[in-house]
């Protein structure tokens, strides 16, 4: 078991967020974390890299409980995470945002090099300072800076927000790319379609709590519980 959430909750001062949160992945796998706004998914993501504390439950990676930690000590046993936001170093040009993001990371097959041949676009665009980037570029780079630092798992917040259907069916393949390497994915996505194609399991959240899970196809055809718990 790469990563397990045991009975988790967290709050945001008195406000009961996460409720006896319970959830695994296996390496490899690609699993998407579903329900609507507001329903604890990009609070789960914060859980477990350390940005918001757990106030109950255990947080295991890699067998090792990881509750308390802070974020950057988290990050650097393995685990990479790529906020809805696209944080990146604006003043900075591509290429140096990737040779950033390397410092803390570990060696492996996510090179410079494979970046470029995975996202050529990314390669064009190496000296360019990267506040000039438009928005799929830089949703590309997050996820570049993700991966060079060869994390043992990535927690992908939103990859397709704000991004145009072009764009977006380009993050689509890119991720495919990236899960045919076998790199571990925790996905949140508000795109239900789009995200259970990807992924290989999901598990559906609804004010806090895990309501469903199953098998990525299992819960695509399932159009009963996508109507109760995911459309809008």
């Amino acid at each position: 078991m790469l990563l397990e959430l045991k009975g988790v909750n967290t709050y945001y001062g008195k406000s009961h967020v996460l409720r006896d949160v319970s959830l695994h992945i296996e390496q490899g796998e690609v699993v998407v974390l579903l329900g609507r706004n507001g329903a604890g998914r990009s609070t789960t993501l914060k859980t477990i890299m350390g940005i918001v504390p757990p106030g109950g439950g255990e947080i295991l990676f890699k067998g090792e409980k990881i509750n308390g930690l802070d974020a950057f000590r988290i990050a650097r046993k393995g685990m990479a995470y790529v906020p809805e936001e696209r944080r990146i170093f604006g003043s900075l040009t591509v290429l140096d945002n990737l040779k950033m993001a390397m410092i803390y990371g570990k060696k492996g097959e996510w090179t410079i090099e494979k970046i470029y041949k995975a996202l050529p676009r990314l390669e064009e665009r190496k000296y360019q300072v990267a506040r000039g980037l438009s928005g799929g570029e830089k949703q590309m780079l997050t996820i570049a800076r993700a991966l060079v630092a060869n994390p043992d798992i990535v927690l992908l917040d939103e990859p397709l927000e704000g991004l145009s259907p072009i764009i977006a069916q380009s993050i689509e393949e890119i991720i495919n790319e990236i899960k045919k390497s076998g790199q571990t994915i925790l996905l949140v996505e508000q795109n239900v379609r789009f995200a259970l194609r990807v992924a290989n399991r999901g598990f559906i959240l609804n004010d806090g709590h895990i309501v469903a899970e199953g098998a990525a196809n299992e819960l695509l055809e399932n159009s009963s519980l996508i109507k109760r718990y995911l459309a809008v």
